[in-house]
């Protein structure tokens, strides 16, 4: 009689067919090969990057077996992410719902549409809404932040060229979403929230902290951090796709989801070749103190000087990113080409399960309304 074991889903140990449980003490016996099987170990996909599998090649169905365990923990992942980042949005509608209540006193309403405090409030939603999404996934994950992703130094000698990379992609991408902008304007006319930004230098100081500080911080600390540090045990390339992929989503209309998810690439990549957080939140910081620079310029300056001002710009920076690619992959030959993990299953297919779960279909629903909103409302 052969005894066969499985896993259950309720004790998350293999369970032989007499419902022993399987441990360390008292592994299931198989009277087919006449060996105990290795125990399961509930760490297999635990937070360290090395991928240890934990049964013999000897054992019948070895692969379908290991395809499972990673798909259970793909899926578990997702869940996990997916839940998190539809309580981001629960939080920021029940706060808007509670704003627009205010609003409908003048005085509330005039005070809240000043630019200045439109900033403030975007800070503090922005800490209070992405703090404890981070904060839900690390919890469920089990994880501490550090074990994820390295909040140490950059690793010595690749820091300027990966910022020089990143940024000079950054506007690369730019380019060409702009182009992709103008192709399709007339079939699909893009829109945006506009973001309005208050005069004088206190408001060019709280415009740098709102739009350039705190989402290298905030953001970087959720996407690069949290979500790639948690999707890193199932694989490099797949982890900053897919988190790429989410940051581009949250952003929540049309002409920022495709920069959104090139930059978010790039970033992801620069962390993981520089092995440090503190690469994505130069990059990003960068970019968009740019953006708010230039923002200001054109209040202060000629217009027909500020388009050749930013054309040098534009063509500087894409330039000095062809220069940190250079360095980049003279130093490692194997820039941007990830070794093939021990893994039964490809990166598309733990995409696909990771976009199958409930809470991230929910997720994208979220997404393509807000979308919608944002177009109707142009």
């Amino acid at each position: 009689m052969n005894n066969e074991f499985y896993f259950d889903n309720e004790s998350n140990n293999a369970v032989d067919n007499q419902n022993n449980f399987s441990t360390s003490e008292n592994p299931p016996f198989n009277a087919e090969i006449r060996q105990n099987p290795p125990p399961f170990q509930p760490n297999y996909y635990g937070y360290q990057q090395g991928y240890q599998p934990f049964y013999g090649s000897q054992y019948q169905n070895t692969e379908a077996l290991q395809l499972y365990y990673e798909k259970k923990a793909v899926k578990r992942t997702s869940n996990h992410i997916g839940i998190g980042l539809i309580l981001f949005y629960a939080l920021q509608f029940v706060i808007s719902y509670i704003l627009a209540f205010f609003m409908l006193n003048k005085n509330a309403n005039d005070f809240i549409q000043n630019p200045a405090i439109n900033l403030e409030l975007n800070i503090v939603l922005s800490l209070l809404g992405f703090g404890l999404t981070a904060m839900f996934i690390l919890k469920t994950e089990g994880a501490k932040a550090s074990s994820l992703v390295s909040y140490g130094p950059p690793q010595k000698g690749s820091l300027s060229s990966a910022i020089m990379l990143g940024v000079g992609f950054c506007y690369t991408a730019n380019v060409v979403v702009s182009m992709l902008q103008t192709r399709f304007q007339n079939i699909l006319p893009f829109a945006q929230p506009e973001l309005e930004l208050p005069n004088g230098i206190l408001g060019f100081i709280l415009s740098i902290l709102s739009v350039a500080v705190a989402p290298a911080f905030i953001e970087e600390f959720l996407f690069r951090g949290v979500i790639m540090g948690s999707l890193l045990k199932f694989g490099k390339a797949f982890a900053i796709f897919t988190s790429a992929f989410l940051f581009g989503l949250v952003h929540g209309n049309l002409i920022q989801i495709p920069f959104a998810f090139m930059v978010g690439l790039v970033i992801g990549a620069m962390v993981v070749e520089t092995n440090s957080i503190w690469t994505g939140v130069i990059i990003h910081f960068i970019n968009n103190f740019i953006s708010v620079c230039m923002d200001y310029l054109t209040r202060i300056s000629d217009e027909n000087m500020l388009n050749v001002a930013y054309l040098f710009l534009l063509a500087s920076l894409i330039i000095v990113g062809f220069f940190g690619f250079y360095i980049l992959s003279i130093k490692n030959k194997d820039l941007f080409v990830f070794k093939k993990t021990a893994h039964i299953s490809t990166s598309v297919s733990r995409f696909k399960w990771f976009s199958s779960t409930a809470s991230i279909i929910i997720y994208f629903v979220i997404i393509f309304f807000e979308i919608m909103l944002v177009q109707f409302a142009a």
